[in-house]
């Protein structure tokens, strides 16, 4: 790998402004790249020991692994959504395409991660969390979707996923399971579809303590989509 580029960023912690370097090394083809974002927050009411924000992240083309110090996230000097987390985080994630013939694609995917010395879940500001959790995901993703030259958003097609994982904290593990369906039909309308059903989120192991038994989302919401003319 060779040294690809570096520029200074300005980061939120806490929202509270920090600022550093990141700096990005890649080979010739992509295949590996290795990432670099270090900041220091100078300014505010903070602990010595949360000043200091490293987020490093290498990846292939199927395998990804992260570790991050203290994350901070621009947006937090924005808000309302607030997405810096006090604690550390080791993240292996795995994704693999086993059909490749765009539009249609099947993946597989997994991941484990242990968090420490958190204040909040990972990707849930309002939730307190458990000092420690460890987690694993895996899941399958399927979708054969098209849409138009300049479209939005697909216009037409199928798509599921399902997804299973287990969180461990305090001496407790949450399994849980989840699944969606999505199908597209254009309407008469230009450049419009409709998509029933289309689940407005999705949870993540990470991000969600579940009680020890399986579930299964039934949050569901009818989207229209318009895209924009060509």
């Amino acid at each position: 790998m060779k040294f690809a580029g570096a520029y200074p960023i300005v980061e939120g912690y806490k929202q509270k402004a920090g600022l550093g370097y990141y700096f990005h090394f890649e080979d010739p083809l992509q295949f590996r790249q290795l990432s670099a974002a270090i900041s220091v927050s100078p300014f505010g009411e903070l602990p010595d020991n949360e000043r200091l924000h490293v987020d490093l992240e290498y990846k292939t083309l199927s395998w990804k692994l992260r570790y991050w110090h203290n994350d901070a996230d621009i947006y937090d000097l924005a808000g309302p959504v607030l997405r810096s987390r006090k604690g550390d985080a080791v993240i292996l994630s795995y994704e693999k395409a086993k059909i490749y013939d765009p539009p249609r694609q099947l993946d597989l995917f997994g991941s484990v991660a242990g968090y420490f010395g958190l204040e909040q879940l990972p990707s849930a500001q309002n939730v307190p969390s458990p000092k420690d959790i460890y987690s694993a995901e895996l899941g399958v993703r399927y979708t054969n979707t098209r849409k138009a030259l300049g479209a939005v958003d697909h216009e037409k097609g199928f798509a599921w996923r399902l997804v299973s994982g287990v969180d461990h904290a305090e001496g407790d593990s949450f399994p849980h399971i989840w699944g969606g369906v999505d199908y597209g039909l254009p309407l008469p309308i230009s450049n419009s579809s409709v998509w029933v059903p289309r689940p407005t989120h999705s949870p993540s192991s990470s991000t969600r303590m579940r009680s020890a038994r399986m579930i299964v989302e039934t949050l569901w919401a009818t989207i229209t989509t318009v895209a924009s003319a060509v």
